[in-house]
């Protein structure tokens, strides 16, 4: 059986709490949907024509890091920093323009947490502690 001090990977269960931590900033005054992924990540390619509402709603056109070719292939956990994920997709093409069409996207929400932290000036785990719990 489960033990409480139990640890599991929750997967996409992060990008509800990704999305809450920015919605919070976004009430706070401390960004909106319309800004560029620029203003946060000023070296992350084109993205002065991506928006947060973009990577929010999964029309960015970012590549997904899960569905670069191989890249599943690679043990599932590896302790990344989020710059470091960041880093696996970062050079890769676009699927497509932004907000073009839909996709979903994990590598969206790598960015979202980002931005959570590059406007909260604190790790992920920090951020999501202070905005949501």
């Amino acid at each position: 059986p489960m033990q409480p001090d139990q640890l599991m990977r929750i997967g996409s269960v992060t990008k509800q709490f990704a999305a809450a931590a920015l919605l919070k900033q976004i009430d706070d005054g401390k960004a909106s949907f319309d800004d560029p992924l620029s203003r946060f990540l000023p070296d992350y390619p084109n993205g002065s024509q991506i928006t947060l509402l973009q990577l929010l709603n999964h029309t960015s056109g970012v590549k997904s890091y899960t569905g670069i070719p191989g890249y599943m292939g690679n043990p599932v956990r590896r302790d990344l920093s989020t710059a470091e994920l960041i880093q696996e997709f970062k050079g890769q093409p676009a699927d497509f323009p932004p907000g073009e069409k839909w996709a979903y996207n994990n590598s969206g929400y790598v960015l979202l947490g980002a931005v959570v932290e590059a406007i909260s000036g604190q790790s992920w785990h920090q951020a999501i502690d202070q905005l949501l719990l």
